[in-house]
């Protein structure tokens, strides 16, 4: 494990959350939801211990290190299930379930250690539940400290194997019966109060988070939880609840899609079958033990799929959220190789031999998916930033892209002390106000309380500094609304007041694109194609330049580099490319665009609605055309509104008021906050008869 991690970590702060890891590690500051009190206590003992590597380095050795933990604790809990056990195939079954794939992915950054510190103290469940000469007593307390202390880690991904391990623990303090209890008299009820005892000893850790943050660093005190609301707001992740409740669409599906092709990929084809067997293994022989960790590790898995609400191409987002599961399927696998070995002498060897396939296996397929040695993309973007950005800029900044490599780079490695970093999100928040204020004194804020409209907050923030550069990081939420007076400068935008910006210089959007792909060609050398990769990034580059020229005006320059990532096999572009052509009246070409977007993504309802308004448009219309396709658009989105505004225009050509009405009317529900609907619905019912 130790020679698999140090050979993938990651040599610095890689993308995602890991800066913000990182400097509230070095500052013991307050994490983000939930707050994460032990991950932060051990990281940073971790960096005040370790003497050798950066910040960043010594959190993600933390990670390694608990995932490592784990793995022996699962070999220990082998040999004390089957003392007989051979220690080298104790040792292969414990290294093949602790290299699953997910758990390795995590232990090479430092935001894995919030994952991996959960992850071992399932291990020391797993020694716990499997020790048969445990005493009640002692088993009792170790579970109970275990689960209040993975409490104080990432507790959404323990809770979904709770109540399996639970029913797996009374079970064992229930009357004696065979061998495995005769030694231990019934005695559940100390061991019940030593298991809930222990477990508040362990959950007591959150005391942290009110504690320390009066004297916490203000760049690293999330939410300032000093008062029970504040508390609650923060341990219980209230933040998140309106992402939660929007809609899901097929994210669910298709994460668990992703997982099945991880779980092949991480141990092959030899990994779900000797899973199978495993788990078949485990409820002959009745070791419930394994059978509680297969059943919460399937629903673990489950919960992690269907629960993020994310977007097609996000959905590695959610890859930390199954790290329990695939671990908790990990000490099955391994639990099953131990039975296999029981008995015969060549029961023992072929079981030895499918230990070493399952580690050679992992160890193929994990160093190509899971390697970040040459993860440079955060750190690299807090340099081009720190190069670039002019003396005292305001710098707003959006999205965990942004926001953790400028925490660590600003107040982790001491650079740009003169750059002013404001998150707009946190502007909704008093706290966040109050910490932008103990973070910069300098800034003067007009008040303590927030208007309620971050924009608003963020426009007073820039007139109350004229004498500032107004900047902005690339990333922007919707609705932002200062893009008519955003100028591309490097890997950033500065913000002119006193009218439209002109149009971006080509040599600073030809060197925006170089800089990118500086920033991310490199994360992913190790594990696709070269030539995909360059493809890849090229099209997409080509795309977000083209979209940035249309947004300025330069249609021609955007059409050419639309033109440039269709070619690559973008449908977004070639969609993007066909609004275009049809703004500058060149109705044949956008036709052939969105044609050939139909072609590169058939499933998408894009276009067939756009063809179905050059279909409305054409002269003579063709309505009859326009209704199929938009039943083809609405086939594959039945929640695509523009299909159903199309629809209705489409059936009121043809004279069939009741079905324009009725399409037209879905489309306002779908859309409710457009003016331009209802308008058309008054004016189809005043030529109702």
């Amino acid at each position: 494990m130790w020679a698999a991690g140090l050979a993938t970590l990651a040599p610095g702060y890689p993308h995602g959350d890991s800066g913000e890891t990182a400097g509230v590690a070095l500052h013991l500051g307050i994490a983000h939801p939930p707050g994460y009190p032990l991950p932060t206590l051990l990281s940073h003992l971790a960096v005040r211990w370790v003497g050798v590597g950066g910040v960043a380095w010594r959190v993600s050795l933390l990670a390694l290190a608990a995932a490592a933990l784990a793995a022996a604790l699962l070999a220990r809990a082998l040999r004390a299930w089957r003392p007989g056990l051979p220690a080298a195939v104790a040792f292969g079954a414990a290294l093949a379930g602790g290299l699953a794939l997910e758990v390795w992915n995590q232990m090479t950054l430092p935001k894995g250690c919030v994952y991996t510190v959960t992850v071992g103290l399932i291990a020391a469940l797993a020694w716990a539940l499997a020790a048969p000469g445990l005493p009640r007593g002692r088993r009792g307390a170790t579970v109970g400290l275990g689960v209040g202390l993975a409490g104080g880690g990432h507790y959404m991904i323990l809770a979904p194997l709770l109540p399996f391990l639970g029913a797996e623990f009374l079970r064992l303090l229930g009357p004696a019966s065979g061998e495995r209890d005769a030694a231990h008299p019934p005695a559940p009820v100390r061991a019940i109060g030593l298991a809930l005892a222990a477990c508040a000893l362990g959950a007591s850790l959150y005391l942290y988070l009110p504690l320390r943050t009066p004297t916490a660093h203000p760049a690293f005190r999330w939410a300032e939880p000093v008062t029970w609301k504040r508390f609650g707001w923060l341990a219980l992740r209230r933040q998140y609840l309106n992402i939660e409740k929007q809609e899901r669409g097929n994210s669910g599906s298709l994460l668990l899609r992703r997982f099945g092709d991880r779980l092949v990929g991480g141990w092959g084809w030899p990994g779900p079958v000797a899973l199978a067997g495993a788990l078949a293994l485990a409820v002959i022989s009745r070791s419930w033990w394994l059978a509680a960790f297969a059943a919460g590790g399937a629903l673990e898995i489950i919960a992690a799929a269907l629960y993020p609400k994310l977007e097609a191409d996000a959905l590695w987002v959610a890859d930390p959220f199954f790290s329990a599961g695939w671990f908790a399927w990990g000490a099955v696998l391994s639990g099953g190789i131990a039975l296999a070995a029981a008995g015969a002498r060549w029961r023992g060897r072929a079981a030895g031999v499918l230990a070493a396939v399952l580690v050679v296996t992992a160890l193929t397929a994990g160093f190509g998916r899971v390697s970040k040695r040459w993860n440079y993309c955060a750190s690299d973007q807090m340099a081009n930033l720190a190069a670039t950005l002019p003396r005292d800029a305001l710098l707003f900044t959006e999205g965990d892209a942004n926001i953790a490599p400028l925490l660590y780079g600003l107040f982790v490695d001491g650079a740009r002390p003169d750059v002013r970093m404001v998150i707009p999100i946190f502007l909704y928040f008093s706290w966040g106000l109050h910490q932008l204020g103990w973070t910069y004194p300098d800034l003067a804020l007009k008040a303590g309380t927030p208007w309620g409209n971050i924009w608003q907050e963020t426009k007073d923030l820039m007139e109350a500094q004229p004498a500032r550069p107004w900047c902005y990081t690339q990333v922007t939420s919707a609705g932002w609304p200062f893009g008519a007076w955003a100028l591309p400068e490097g890997v950033w935008y500065r913000i002119r007041p006193g009218g439209p910006a002109r149009p971006p210089d080509p040599a600073v959007d030809r060197g925006m694109l170089r800089w990118r792909l500086r920033d991310t060609l490199s994360e992913r050398m190790d594990r696709d194609p070269f030539g995909r990769v360059v493809r890849e990034e090229y099209r997409q580059g080509y795309f977000l330049r083209a979209t940035r020229w249309h947004l300025a005006g330069d249609r021609a320059r955007a059409l050419a580099l639309f033109d440039r990532a269709r070619r690559l096999g973008s449908p977004e572009a070639a969609l993007n490319a066909g609004l275009v052509r049809w703004e500058m009246g060149d109705a044949a070409g956008a036709t052939a665009d969105w044609r050939e977007a139909r072609v590169l993504a058939p499933d998408r309802p894009e276009p067939y609605a756009n063809l179905a308004l050059s279909a409305l448009r054409s002269l003579p219309p063709r309505p009859d055309e326009a209704i199929r396709l938009c039943d083809e658009a609405l086939a594959r989105d039945g929640r695509f509104a523009k299909a159903h505004e199309l629809a209705a225009s489409a059936w009121f050509t043809r004279g069939d008021l009741p079905r324009a009405l009725d399409h037209l009317r879905e489309a306002i529900r779908l859309r409710p906050g457009d003016p331009g609907l209802r308008q058309a619905l008054a004016a189809m019912l005043r030529r109702r008869p």
